[in-house]
């Protein structure tokens, strides 16, 4: 069986607590992990607005690169570039 490459964020949001710019990164990962999951698009956003937006966080296009996030990072995931990564997919 194939190993799918999703996003092994756990959503302790650790990360969003520091962010200076209040992105929603728990939840854009959660969304990009669906449109690798689903290959749907539409899924995909419509969980990123209800994760991001709808909750009154900012999208993965307000990164502005400071690294706080990965500071903190249980995970130890590259979140600027995962960002980076949404933002392509589906913003």
């Amino acid at each position: 069986m194939a190993k799918i490459p999703l996003l092994p964020c756990t959503t302790c949001n650790y990360c969003a607590k520091v962010c200076p710019q209040d992105i929603g990164i728990s939840g854009s990962f959660t969304a990009m992990n669906y449109l690798t999951l689903y290959k749907d698009k539409g899924l995909a956003l419509h969980q990123e607005n209800w994760l991001v937006k709808d909750h009154g966080r900012n999208r993965a296009d307000q990164c502005i690169k400071c690294g706080e996030c990965e500071a903190v990072c249980p995970q130890h995931i590259q979140i600027r570039d995962n960002l980076e990564k949404v933002v392509e997919a589906l913003l």
